[in-house]
């Protein structure tokens, strides 16, 4: 009988372990900002700004804005999303994105906060499209629970075209700082202005008291109908993802730069939205598969649509 009950305690000790390493490692995505005002394509703050050859932005989310989304206590962010309403469409040189945990809670000077910035994504070439644009961390970010998170966004092109437009909403306190010019050095220079507006954004975090990790559920936007020879853009809007893959079945060889997967279409950076350029013309397959679940994709989801191509 006592070596029963043992076994008993033993099994309830191990499913208590099992449910509380499931729950330390639950994934949630949280949007920051639900403004729908935007920048113009010469305006500014926009985080693809391009109407200059360089731009440099940092954006403070607090404390309290992160608990009333429901993270509480220390998590690890591992992916940040902008989402843009119309794209410049133009490669970004040297993009790259830095965090920190800070106790700033406003800019009340043009004045970057600098010290202790921790890279998480590039620098790398970014070619901005519309929709949710994001930028998958090379390693995670831990914010420590108590702090206000910054968030630090800068590239340095030779030329210009345009600002990438983005969503974003007004702040009751200066939650940006910016700088742009037509020269190098943007990345190293100082701020030169303030502002409360803040563009939308998406962060993903895993937190103890996110929950368990969601199954995702699979779902993208697709034209009906695309000329040959033109861009046909495919905008992700599935749900609970990690990442997404495209398969575009038939279509080979793919652009340069893209490789199968498992028959699915690696983007190596795992762009939420994909544009392709058909060649031929016919009804044309579309797959999307959708994964939750960090470590091992375990969480997944597919779905499938048909494009004619005229």
């Amino acid at each position: 009988m006592k070596s029963i009950l043992q076994l008993k305690r033993m099994l309830l000790l191990v499913f208590a372990i099992t449910l509380w390493a499931s729950s330390m490692n639950a994934q949630t995505v949280v949007t920051v900002g639900t403004g729908t005002g935007t920048n113009t394509t010469t305006g500014y703050p926009t985080p693809y700004g391009n109407y200059f050859w360089g731009a440099r932005h940092q954006f403070i989310i607090t404390q309290a804005e992160l608990n009333a989304l429901g993270v509480i206590g220390v998590s690890n962010i591992t992916r940040l999303a902008f989402n843009v309403s119309a794209p410049a469409s133009i490669s970004l040189i040297d993009f790259s994105i830095k965090l920190k945990n800070t106790s700033l809670t406003a800019f009340s000077t043009a004045s970057f906060d600098d010290v202790g910035l921790t890279n998480v994504f590039g620098p790398t070439a970014y070619t901005d499209v519309a929709g949710w644009n994001t930028h998958v961390f090379s390693t995670p970010f831990t914010w420590d629970g108590t702090s206000n998170l910054l968030v630090d966004v800068c590239f340095n092109n030779s030329s210009w075209i345009s600002n990438g437009v983005v969503f974003n909403t007004t702040t009751s306190f200066n939650s940006c700082a910016y700088r742009f010019a037509d020269a190098a050095g943007n990345c190293t220079g100082a701020a030169t202005t303030t502002s409360n507006i803040r563009p939308n954004m998406q962060l993903t975090v895993v937190s103890a008291n996110a929950g368990p990790p969601q199954p995702p559920i699979a779902n993208f936007y697709a034209p009906d109908t695309v000329w040959i020879n033109s861009p046909a853009t495919l905008i992700n809007t599935s749900s609970f993802q990690s990442r997404v893959f495209w398969n575009l079945p038939n279509e080979n060889p793919l652009i340069a730069g893209y490789n199968r997967q498992a028959g699915y279409i690696d983007t190596a950076r795992f762009f939420n939205n994909f544009t392709y350029t058909f060649t031929s013309p016919g009804l044309k397959l579309v797959k999307l598969l959708a994964v939750n679940d960090l470590k091992r994709d375990s969480l997944r989801d597919s779905i499938s649509k048909f494009i004619y191509v005229d």
